[in-house]
């Protein structure tokens, strides 16, 4: 619990900061402050029972850094910037999850019991490289390696098969407008966008219908009811 905190509250403080230093607007954001705090979150989690509190520590510093550097400049870059990921989750839970797992083959401190022996049985701990044992990182790396090419075929053939009933993407126009254009409603509703009446357009629609005519999207805007 006590790593977890820390790794969490470090990683929260280190993307405000880099918000502040290096932002597009030089100041701590609310949803930075969040992001940095799941980046902890994940991160520690392979880690939490084999790390000591300075190993928490550097994992909520590195974890978040790397991250918030992805997330600001990788996602500019292909392949990642024609995936749809508006909620960040590629960088804040794969990015983040993949360096708090290699971390443990960093920093796994022998000193940490993961299970206590019975009898004359040892206890259970592990080390990492920087406590003499190389070999863990290459476990850890190669675990990581798996889990990418598992879930990456997986996930291929879920979606190519979904593919087969059903469009994967709607359209850019029906995207502008978002889940109005699909479900006829938003859960948040913009002010202009609520209906004053059954069947009734709003204001901004009638004013930039032109001479009655609209692409698709806007049509199931105007024909809610």
């Amino acid at each position: 619990m006590i790593n977890t905190n820390l790794a969490t509250a470090v990683a929260m403080m280190t993307w405000m900061v880099l918000d502040m230093i290096v932002g597009p607007g030089k100041k701590a954001t609310f949803l930075g402050g969040i992001n940095g705090m799941i980046c902890g979150l994940v991160g520690i989690t392979a880690a939490a029972g084999y790390v000591n509190g300075v190993g928490a520590i550097i994992i909520g510093v590195v974890d978040s850094a790397i991250v918030w550097f992805a997330w600001n400049y990788l996602s500019r870059m292909r392949p990642f910037s024609r995936v749809d990921d508006a909620l960040g989750v590629v960088y804040t839970h794969g990015i983040a999850g993949l360096f708090g797992g290699l971390l443990v083959g960093l920093l796994a401190d022998p000193h940490m019991i993961v299970y206590l022996g019975i009898g004359k049985n040892p206890d259970v701990t592990t080390s990492g490289l920087f406590y003499g044992n190389a070999h863990q990182l290459l476990v850890q790396a190669g675990a990581a390696l798996t889990i990418i090419l598992w879930d990456a075929l997986v996930t291929f053939l879920i979606l190519r098969g979904i593919g087969l009933f059903m469009r994967l993407r709607i359209p850019d126009e029906e995207l502008a407008i978002g889940d109005v254009a699909v479900h006829g409603e938003e859960a948040y509703p913009a002010e202009e966008l609520v209906r004053v009446g059954a069947g009734g357009e709003t204001e901004q629609a009638r004013a930039v219908r032109p001479g009655g005519q609209g692409t698709l999207a806007e049509e199931k805007v105007w024909q809610m009811e």
